[in-house]
């Protein structure tokens, strides 16, 4: 199983299958049979060893058949995400084995992991508007990320569409609202950064008409888990302009972060591809959206350092006002080093955070953008969706 998200306070781990088969092979072992295509992962409560984030482990089948004869297992109904909740307490035996490597996984069956090992489709399907007034929404939907574009008042960009993996069924459905109907009015493209439930979430309340009906969707190849892979298969299944890209295979020498290359650019959208890493939060896509007054950018997870060298010095050097919208909920996105030329003056800084136990927004951060002369806003406190026109 890989670890798809960790609380370490609540002590909890959520964690997804790799593939279909051990999720068959799970259900048959608790004398249950659920479909592949609705919610997958588990939620490990009162766990308290180690474990790191984006890991791949196996999973003792002894313990697990141990736990469902002791009526550990809570089967989940109102959550897209969550199938089923098992209570770890006073297990003393780990229930994670040996680690396993992607690396060995993906040479075993690349399939796992890559709907197509150097991406798929065109970019030239993307086409965004290069004129009209422009607003940008950041929606008040929680610990996640969901931000609508409008050009001349109708959505034309669509990035990330994610809530917090906690979040009921019930509650998805409602905030989704008549979303689905506007979307298939508009016809937006849609763009996913990176393989995080709190980034795609909506989807899986999504109709399919409305996966139809987006211009484009871009996103990343690598599907680490069950759940993306599922995902991922529908939406290229109902959208013959799905785009699945690789990272960028461009090596930059001597310089040990992780680079940003432009993937497309029609001098006012412009979207970000990242080289290859590790770290699940610098290994995404993108977007910065600029005129000659303004500029905003949509950094998923990324991290400050990456903007710093590869964007702010050849496209914000320029006098403008700049906006941010806070990577990683104003939690971990590296050291703040995020050095704007003096020419360009600070606005705001959104943080689109909810209630959560990771401690976001750090308060260092909150400090380095104040401190940077950002006007720092939050969703949570604002209780509302924020809106940035430029």
């Amino acid at each position: 199983m890989r670890i798809d998200s960790i609380d370490l306070i609540n002590k909890t781990f959520l964690a997804d299958f790799v593939e279909s088969n051990n999720f068959a092979l799970f259900n048959a072992l608790i004398g249950t049979s659920f479909p592949v295509d609705g919610p997958s992962m588990i939620l490990f409560t009162n766990y308290f060893k180690q474990k790191r984030a984006g890991s791949i482990y196996a999973i003792s089948t002894a313990l697990i058949t141990q736990l469902s004869n002791e009526s550990r297992i809570t089967i989940i109904e109102d959550s897209f995400i969550i199938r089923m909740e098992i209570n770890l307490a006073g297990i003393k035996e780990d229930i994670f084995k040996k680690s396993i490597s992607h690396k060995a996984l993906s040479f075993k069956n690349p399939s796992i992991y890559f709907f197509d090992l150097y991406g798929s489709g065109d970019k030239e399907l993307i086409s965004l508007p290069s004129v009209g007034k422009i607003e940008v929404i950041i929606k008040n939907i929680g610990q996640g990320s969901w931000n609508e574009v409008l050009i001349e008042n109708n959505v034309r960009l669509v990035f990330d569409i994610g809530t917090h993996y906690s979040t009921k069924a019930s509650q998805v459905i409602s905030m989704l609202e008549n979303k689905d109907n506007a979307y298939q009015k508009s016809n937006p493209g849609l763009i996913i950064s990176h393989w995080d439930v709190d980034h795609y979430h909506f989807i899986k309340a999504m109709k399919d008409a409305t996966i139809s009906s987006f211009q484009f969707i871009l996103c990343r190849n690598f599907v680490p888990s069950l759940m993306s892979r599922v995902i991922f298969s529908r939406l290229s299944r109902l959208n013959s302009n799905c785009i699945a890209v690789g990272p960028d295979l461009r090596t930059i020498p001597s310089l040990r972060e992780i680079p940003l290359f432009e993937y497309y650019n029609n001098h006012r959208f412009t979207i970000f591809n990242s080289g290859v890493s590790r770290n699940k939060n610098k290994d995404g896509l993108s977007v910065l959206i600029r005129n000659s007054t303004n500029s905003i950018l949509l950094p998923g997870d990324q991290h400050y350092s990456q903007f710093d060298y590869f964007v702010i010095p050849k496209y914000l050097n320029y006098k403008h006002i700049h906006y941010l919208i806070v990577p990683h909920h104003g939690g971990n996105a590296g050291a703040y080093k995020y050095k704007l030329s003096y020419l360009v003056k600070r606005g705001n800084a959104i943080i689109s955070v909810g209630k959560n136990t990771y401690g976001h927004p750090f308060a260092n951060m909150i400090k380095s953008l104040g401190s940077d002369r950002f006007q720092v806003c939050r969703t949570d406190i604002q209780n509302n969706d924020i809106v940035i026109s430029l």
